[in-house]
């Protein structure tokens, strides 16, 4: 959404700074939440579906929220940290929920609720058996653990249009 009650902003001016992603799954994978000014609903939803997370105590302000996303998204990257989740791509869709982004090498790839999409900048397309679009093997899962476990609990992100009805099975 690039508009909001006929607001115009300077992008990096002061407060919040605005961030562009492809759609909701991308956003969520970089460890972002919605916002609960231009998205309340969504953002009150994805709340309090994460209060119910370990380790969030009940806490459902952004904040707290905030505070545990940005924990995450630091989580498997540079020494010292551990790794991120392997997955096998062969069972990823029945472990992992719809809205999940993984990373296989350059490939980077969305598990919607009819199987792997391909992921790019530009948008989904569907990922084929055996090639490098990493339709099997072991990728790393992107999308931290809070964003997963509202995914599971039945938080629905917006998708590109690209990506058909991907929450639809």
């Amino acid at each position: 959404m690039l508009a909001f009650k006929g607001r115009r902003r300077q992008v990096m001016g002061r407060g919040y700074t605005e961030l562009f992603f492809l759609d909701e799954v991308t956003a969520l994978a970089a460890g972002h939440r919605p916002c609960f000014e231009c998205r309340r609903e969504a953002a009150r939803s994805f709340a309090t579906l994460a209060s119910q997370a370990p380790g969030m105590g009940g806490r459902s302000d952004a904040d707290a929220l905030d505070r545990a996303l940005a924990a995450e998204r630091g989580a498997g990257r540079g020494a010292g940290r551990g790794t991120r989740l392997q997955v096998d791509l062969r069972h990823a869709s029945g472990r992992l929920p719809a809205g999940t982004l993984l990373q296989q090498g350059d490939a980077f790839l969305a598990i919607s609720a009819k199987g792997l999409l391909r992921w790019s900048a530009s948008g989904y397309a569907p990922a084929t058996a055996g090639g490098t679009d990493g339709a099997s093997g072991l990728a790393e899962v992107l999308t931290p653990p809070l964003t997963r476990h509202v995914l599971a609990a039945g938080y629905q992100p917006i998708w590109h249009a690209s990506a058909g009805d991907a929450s639809a099975s």
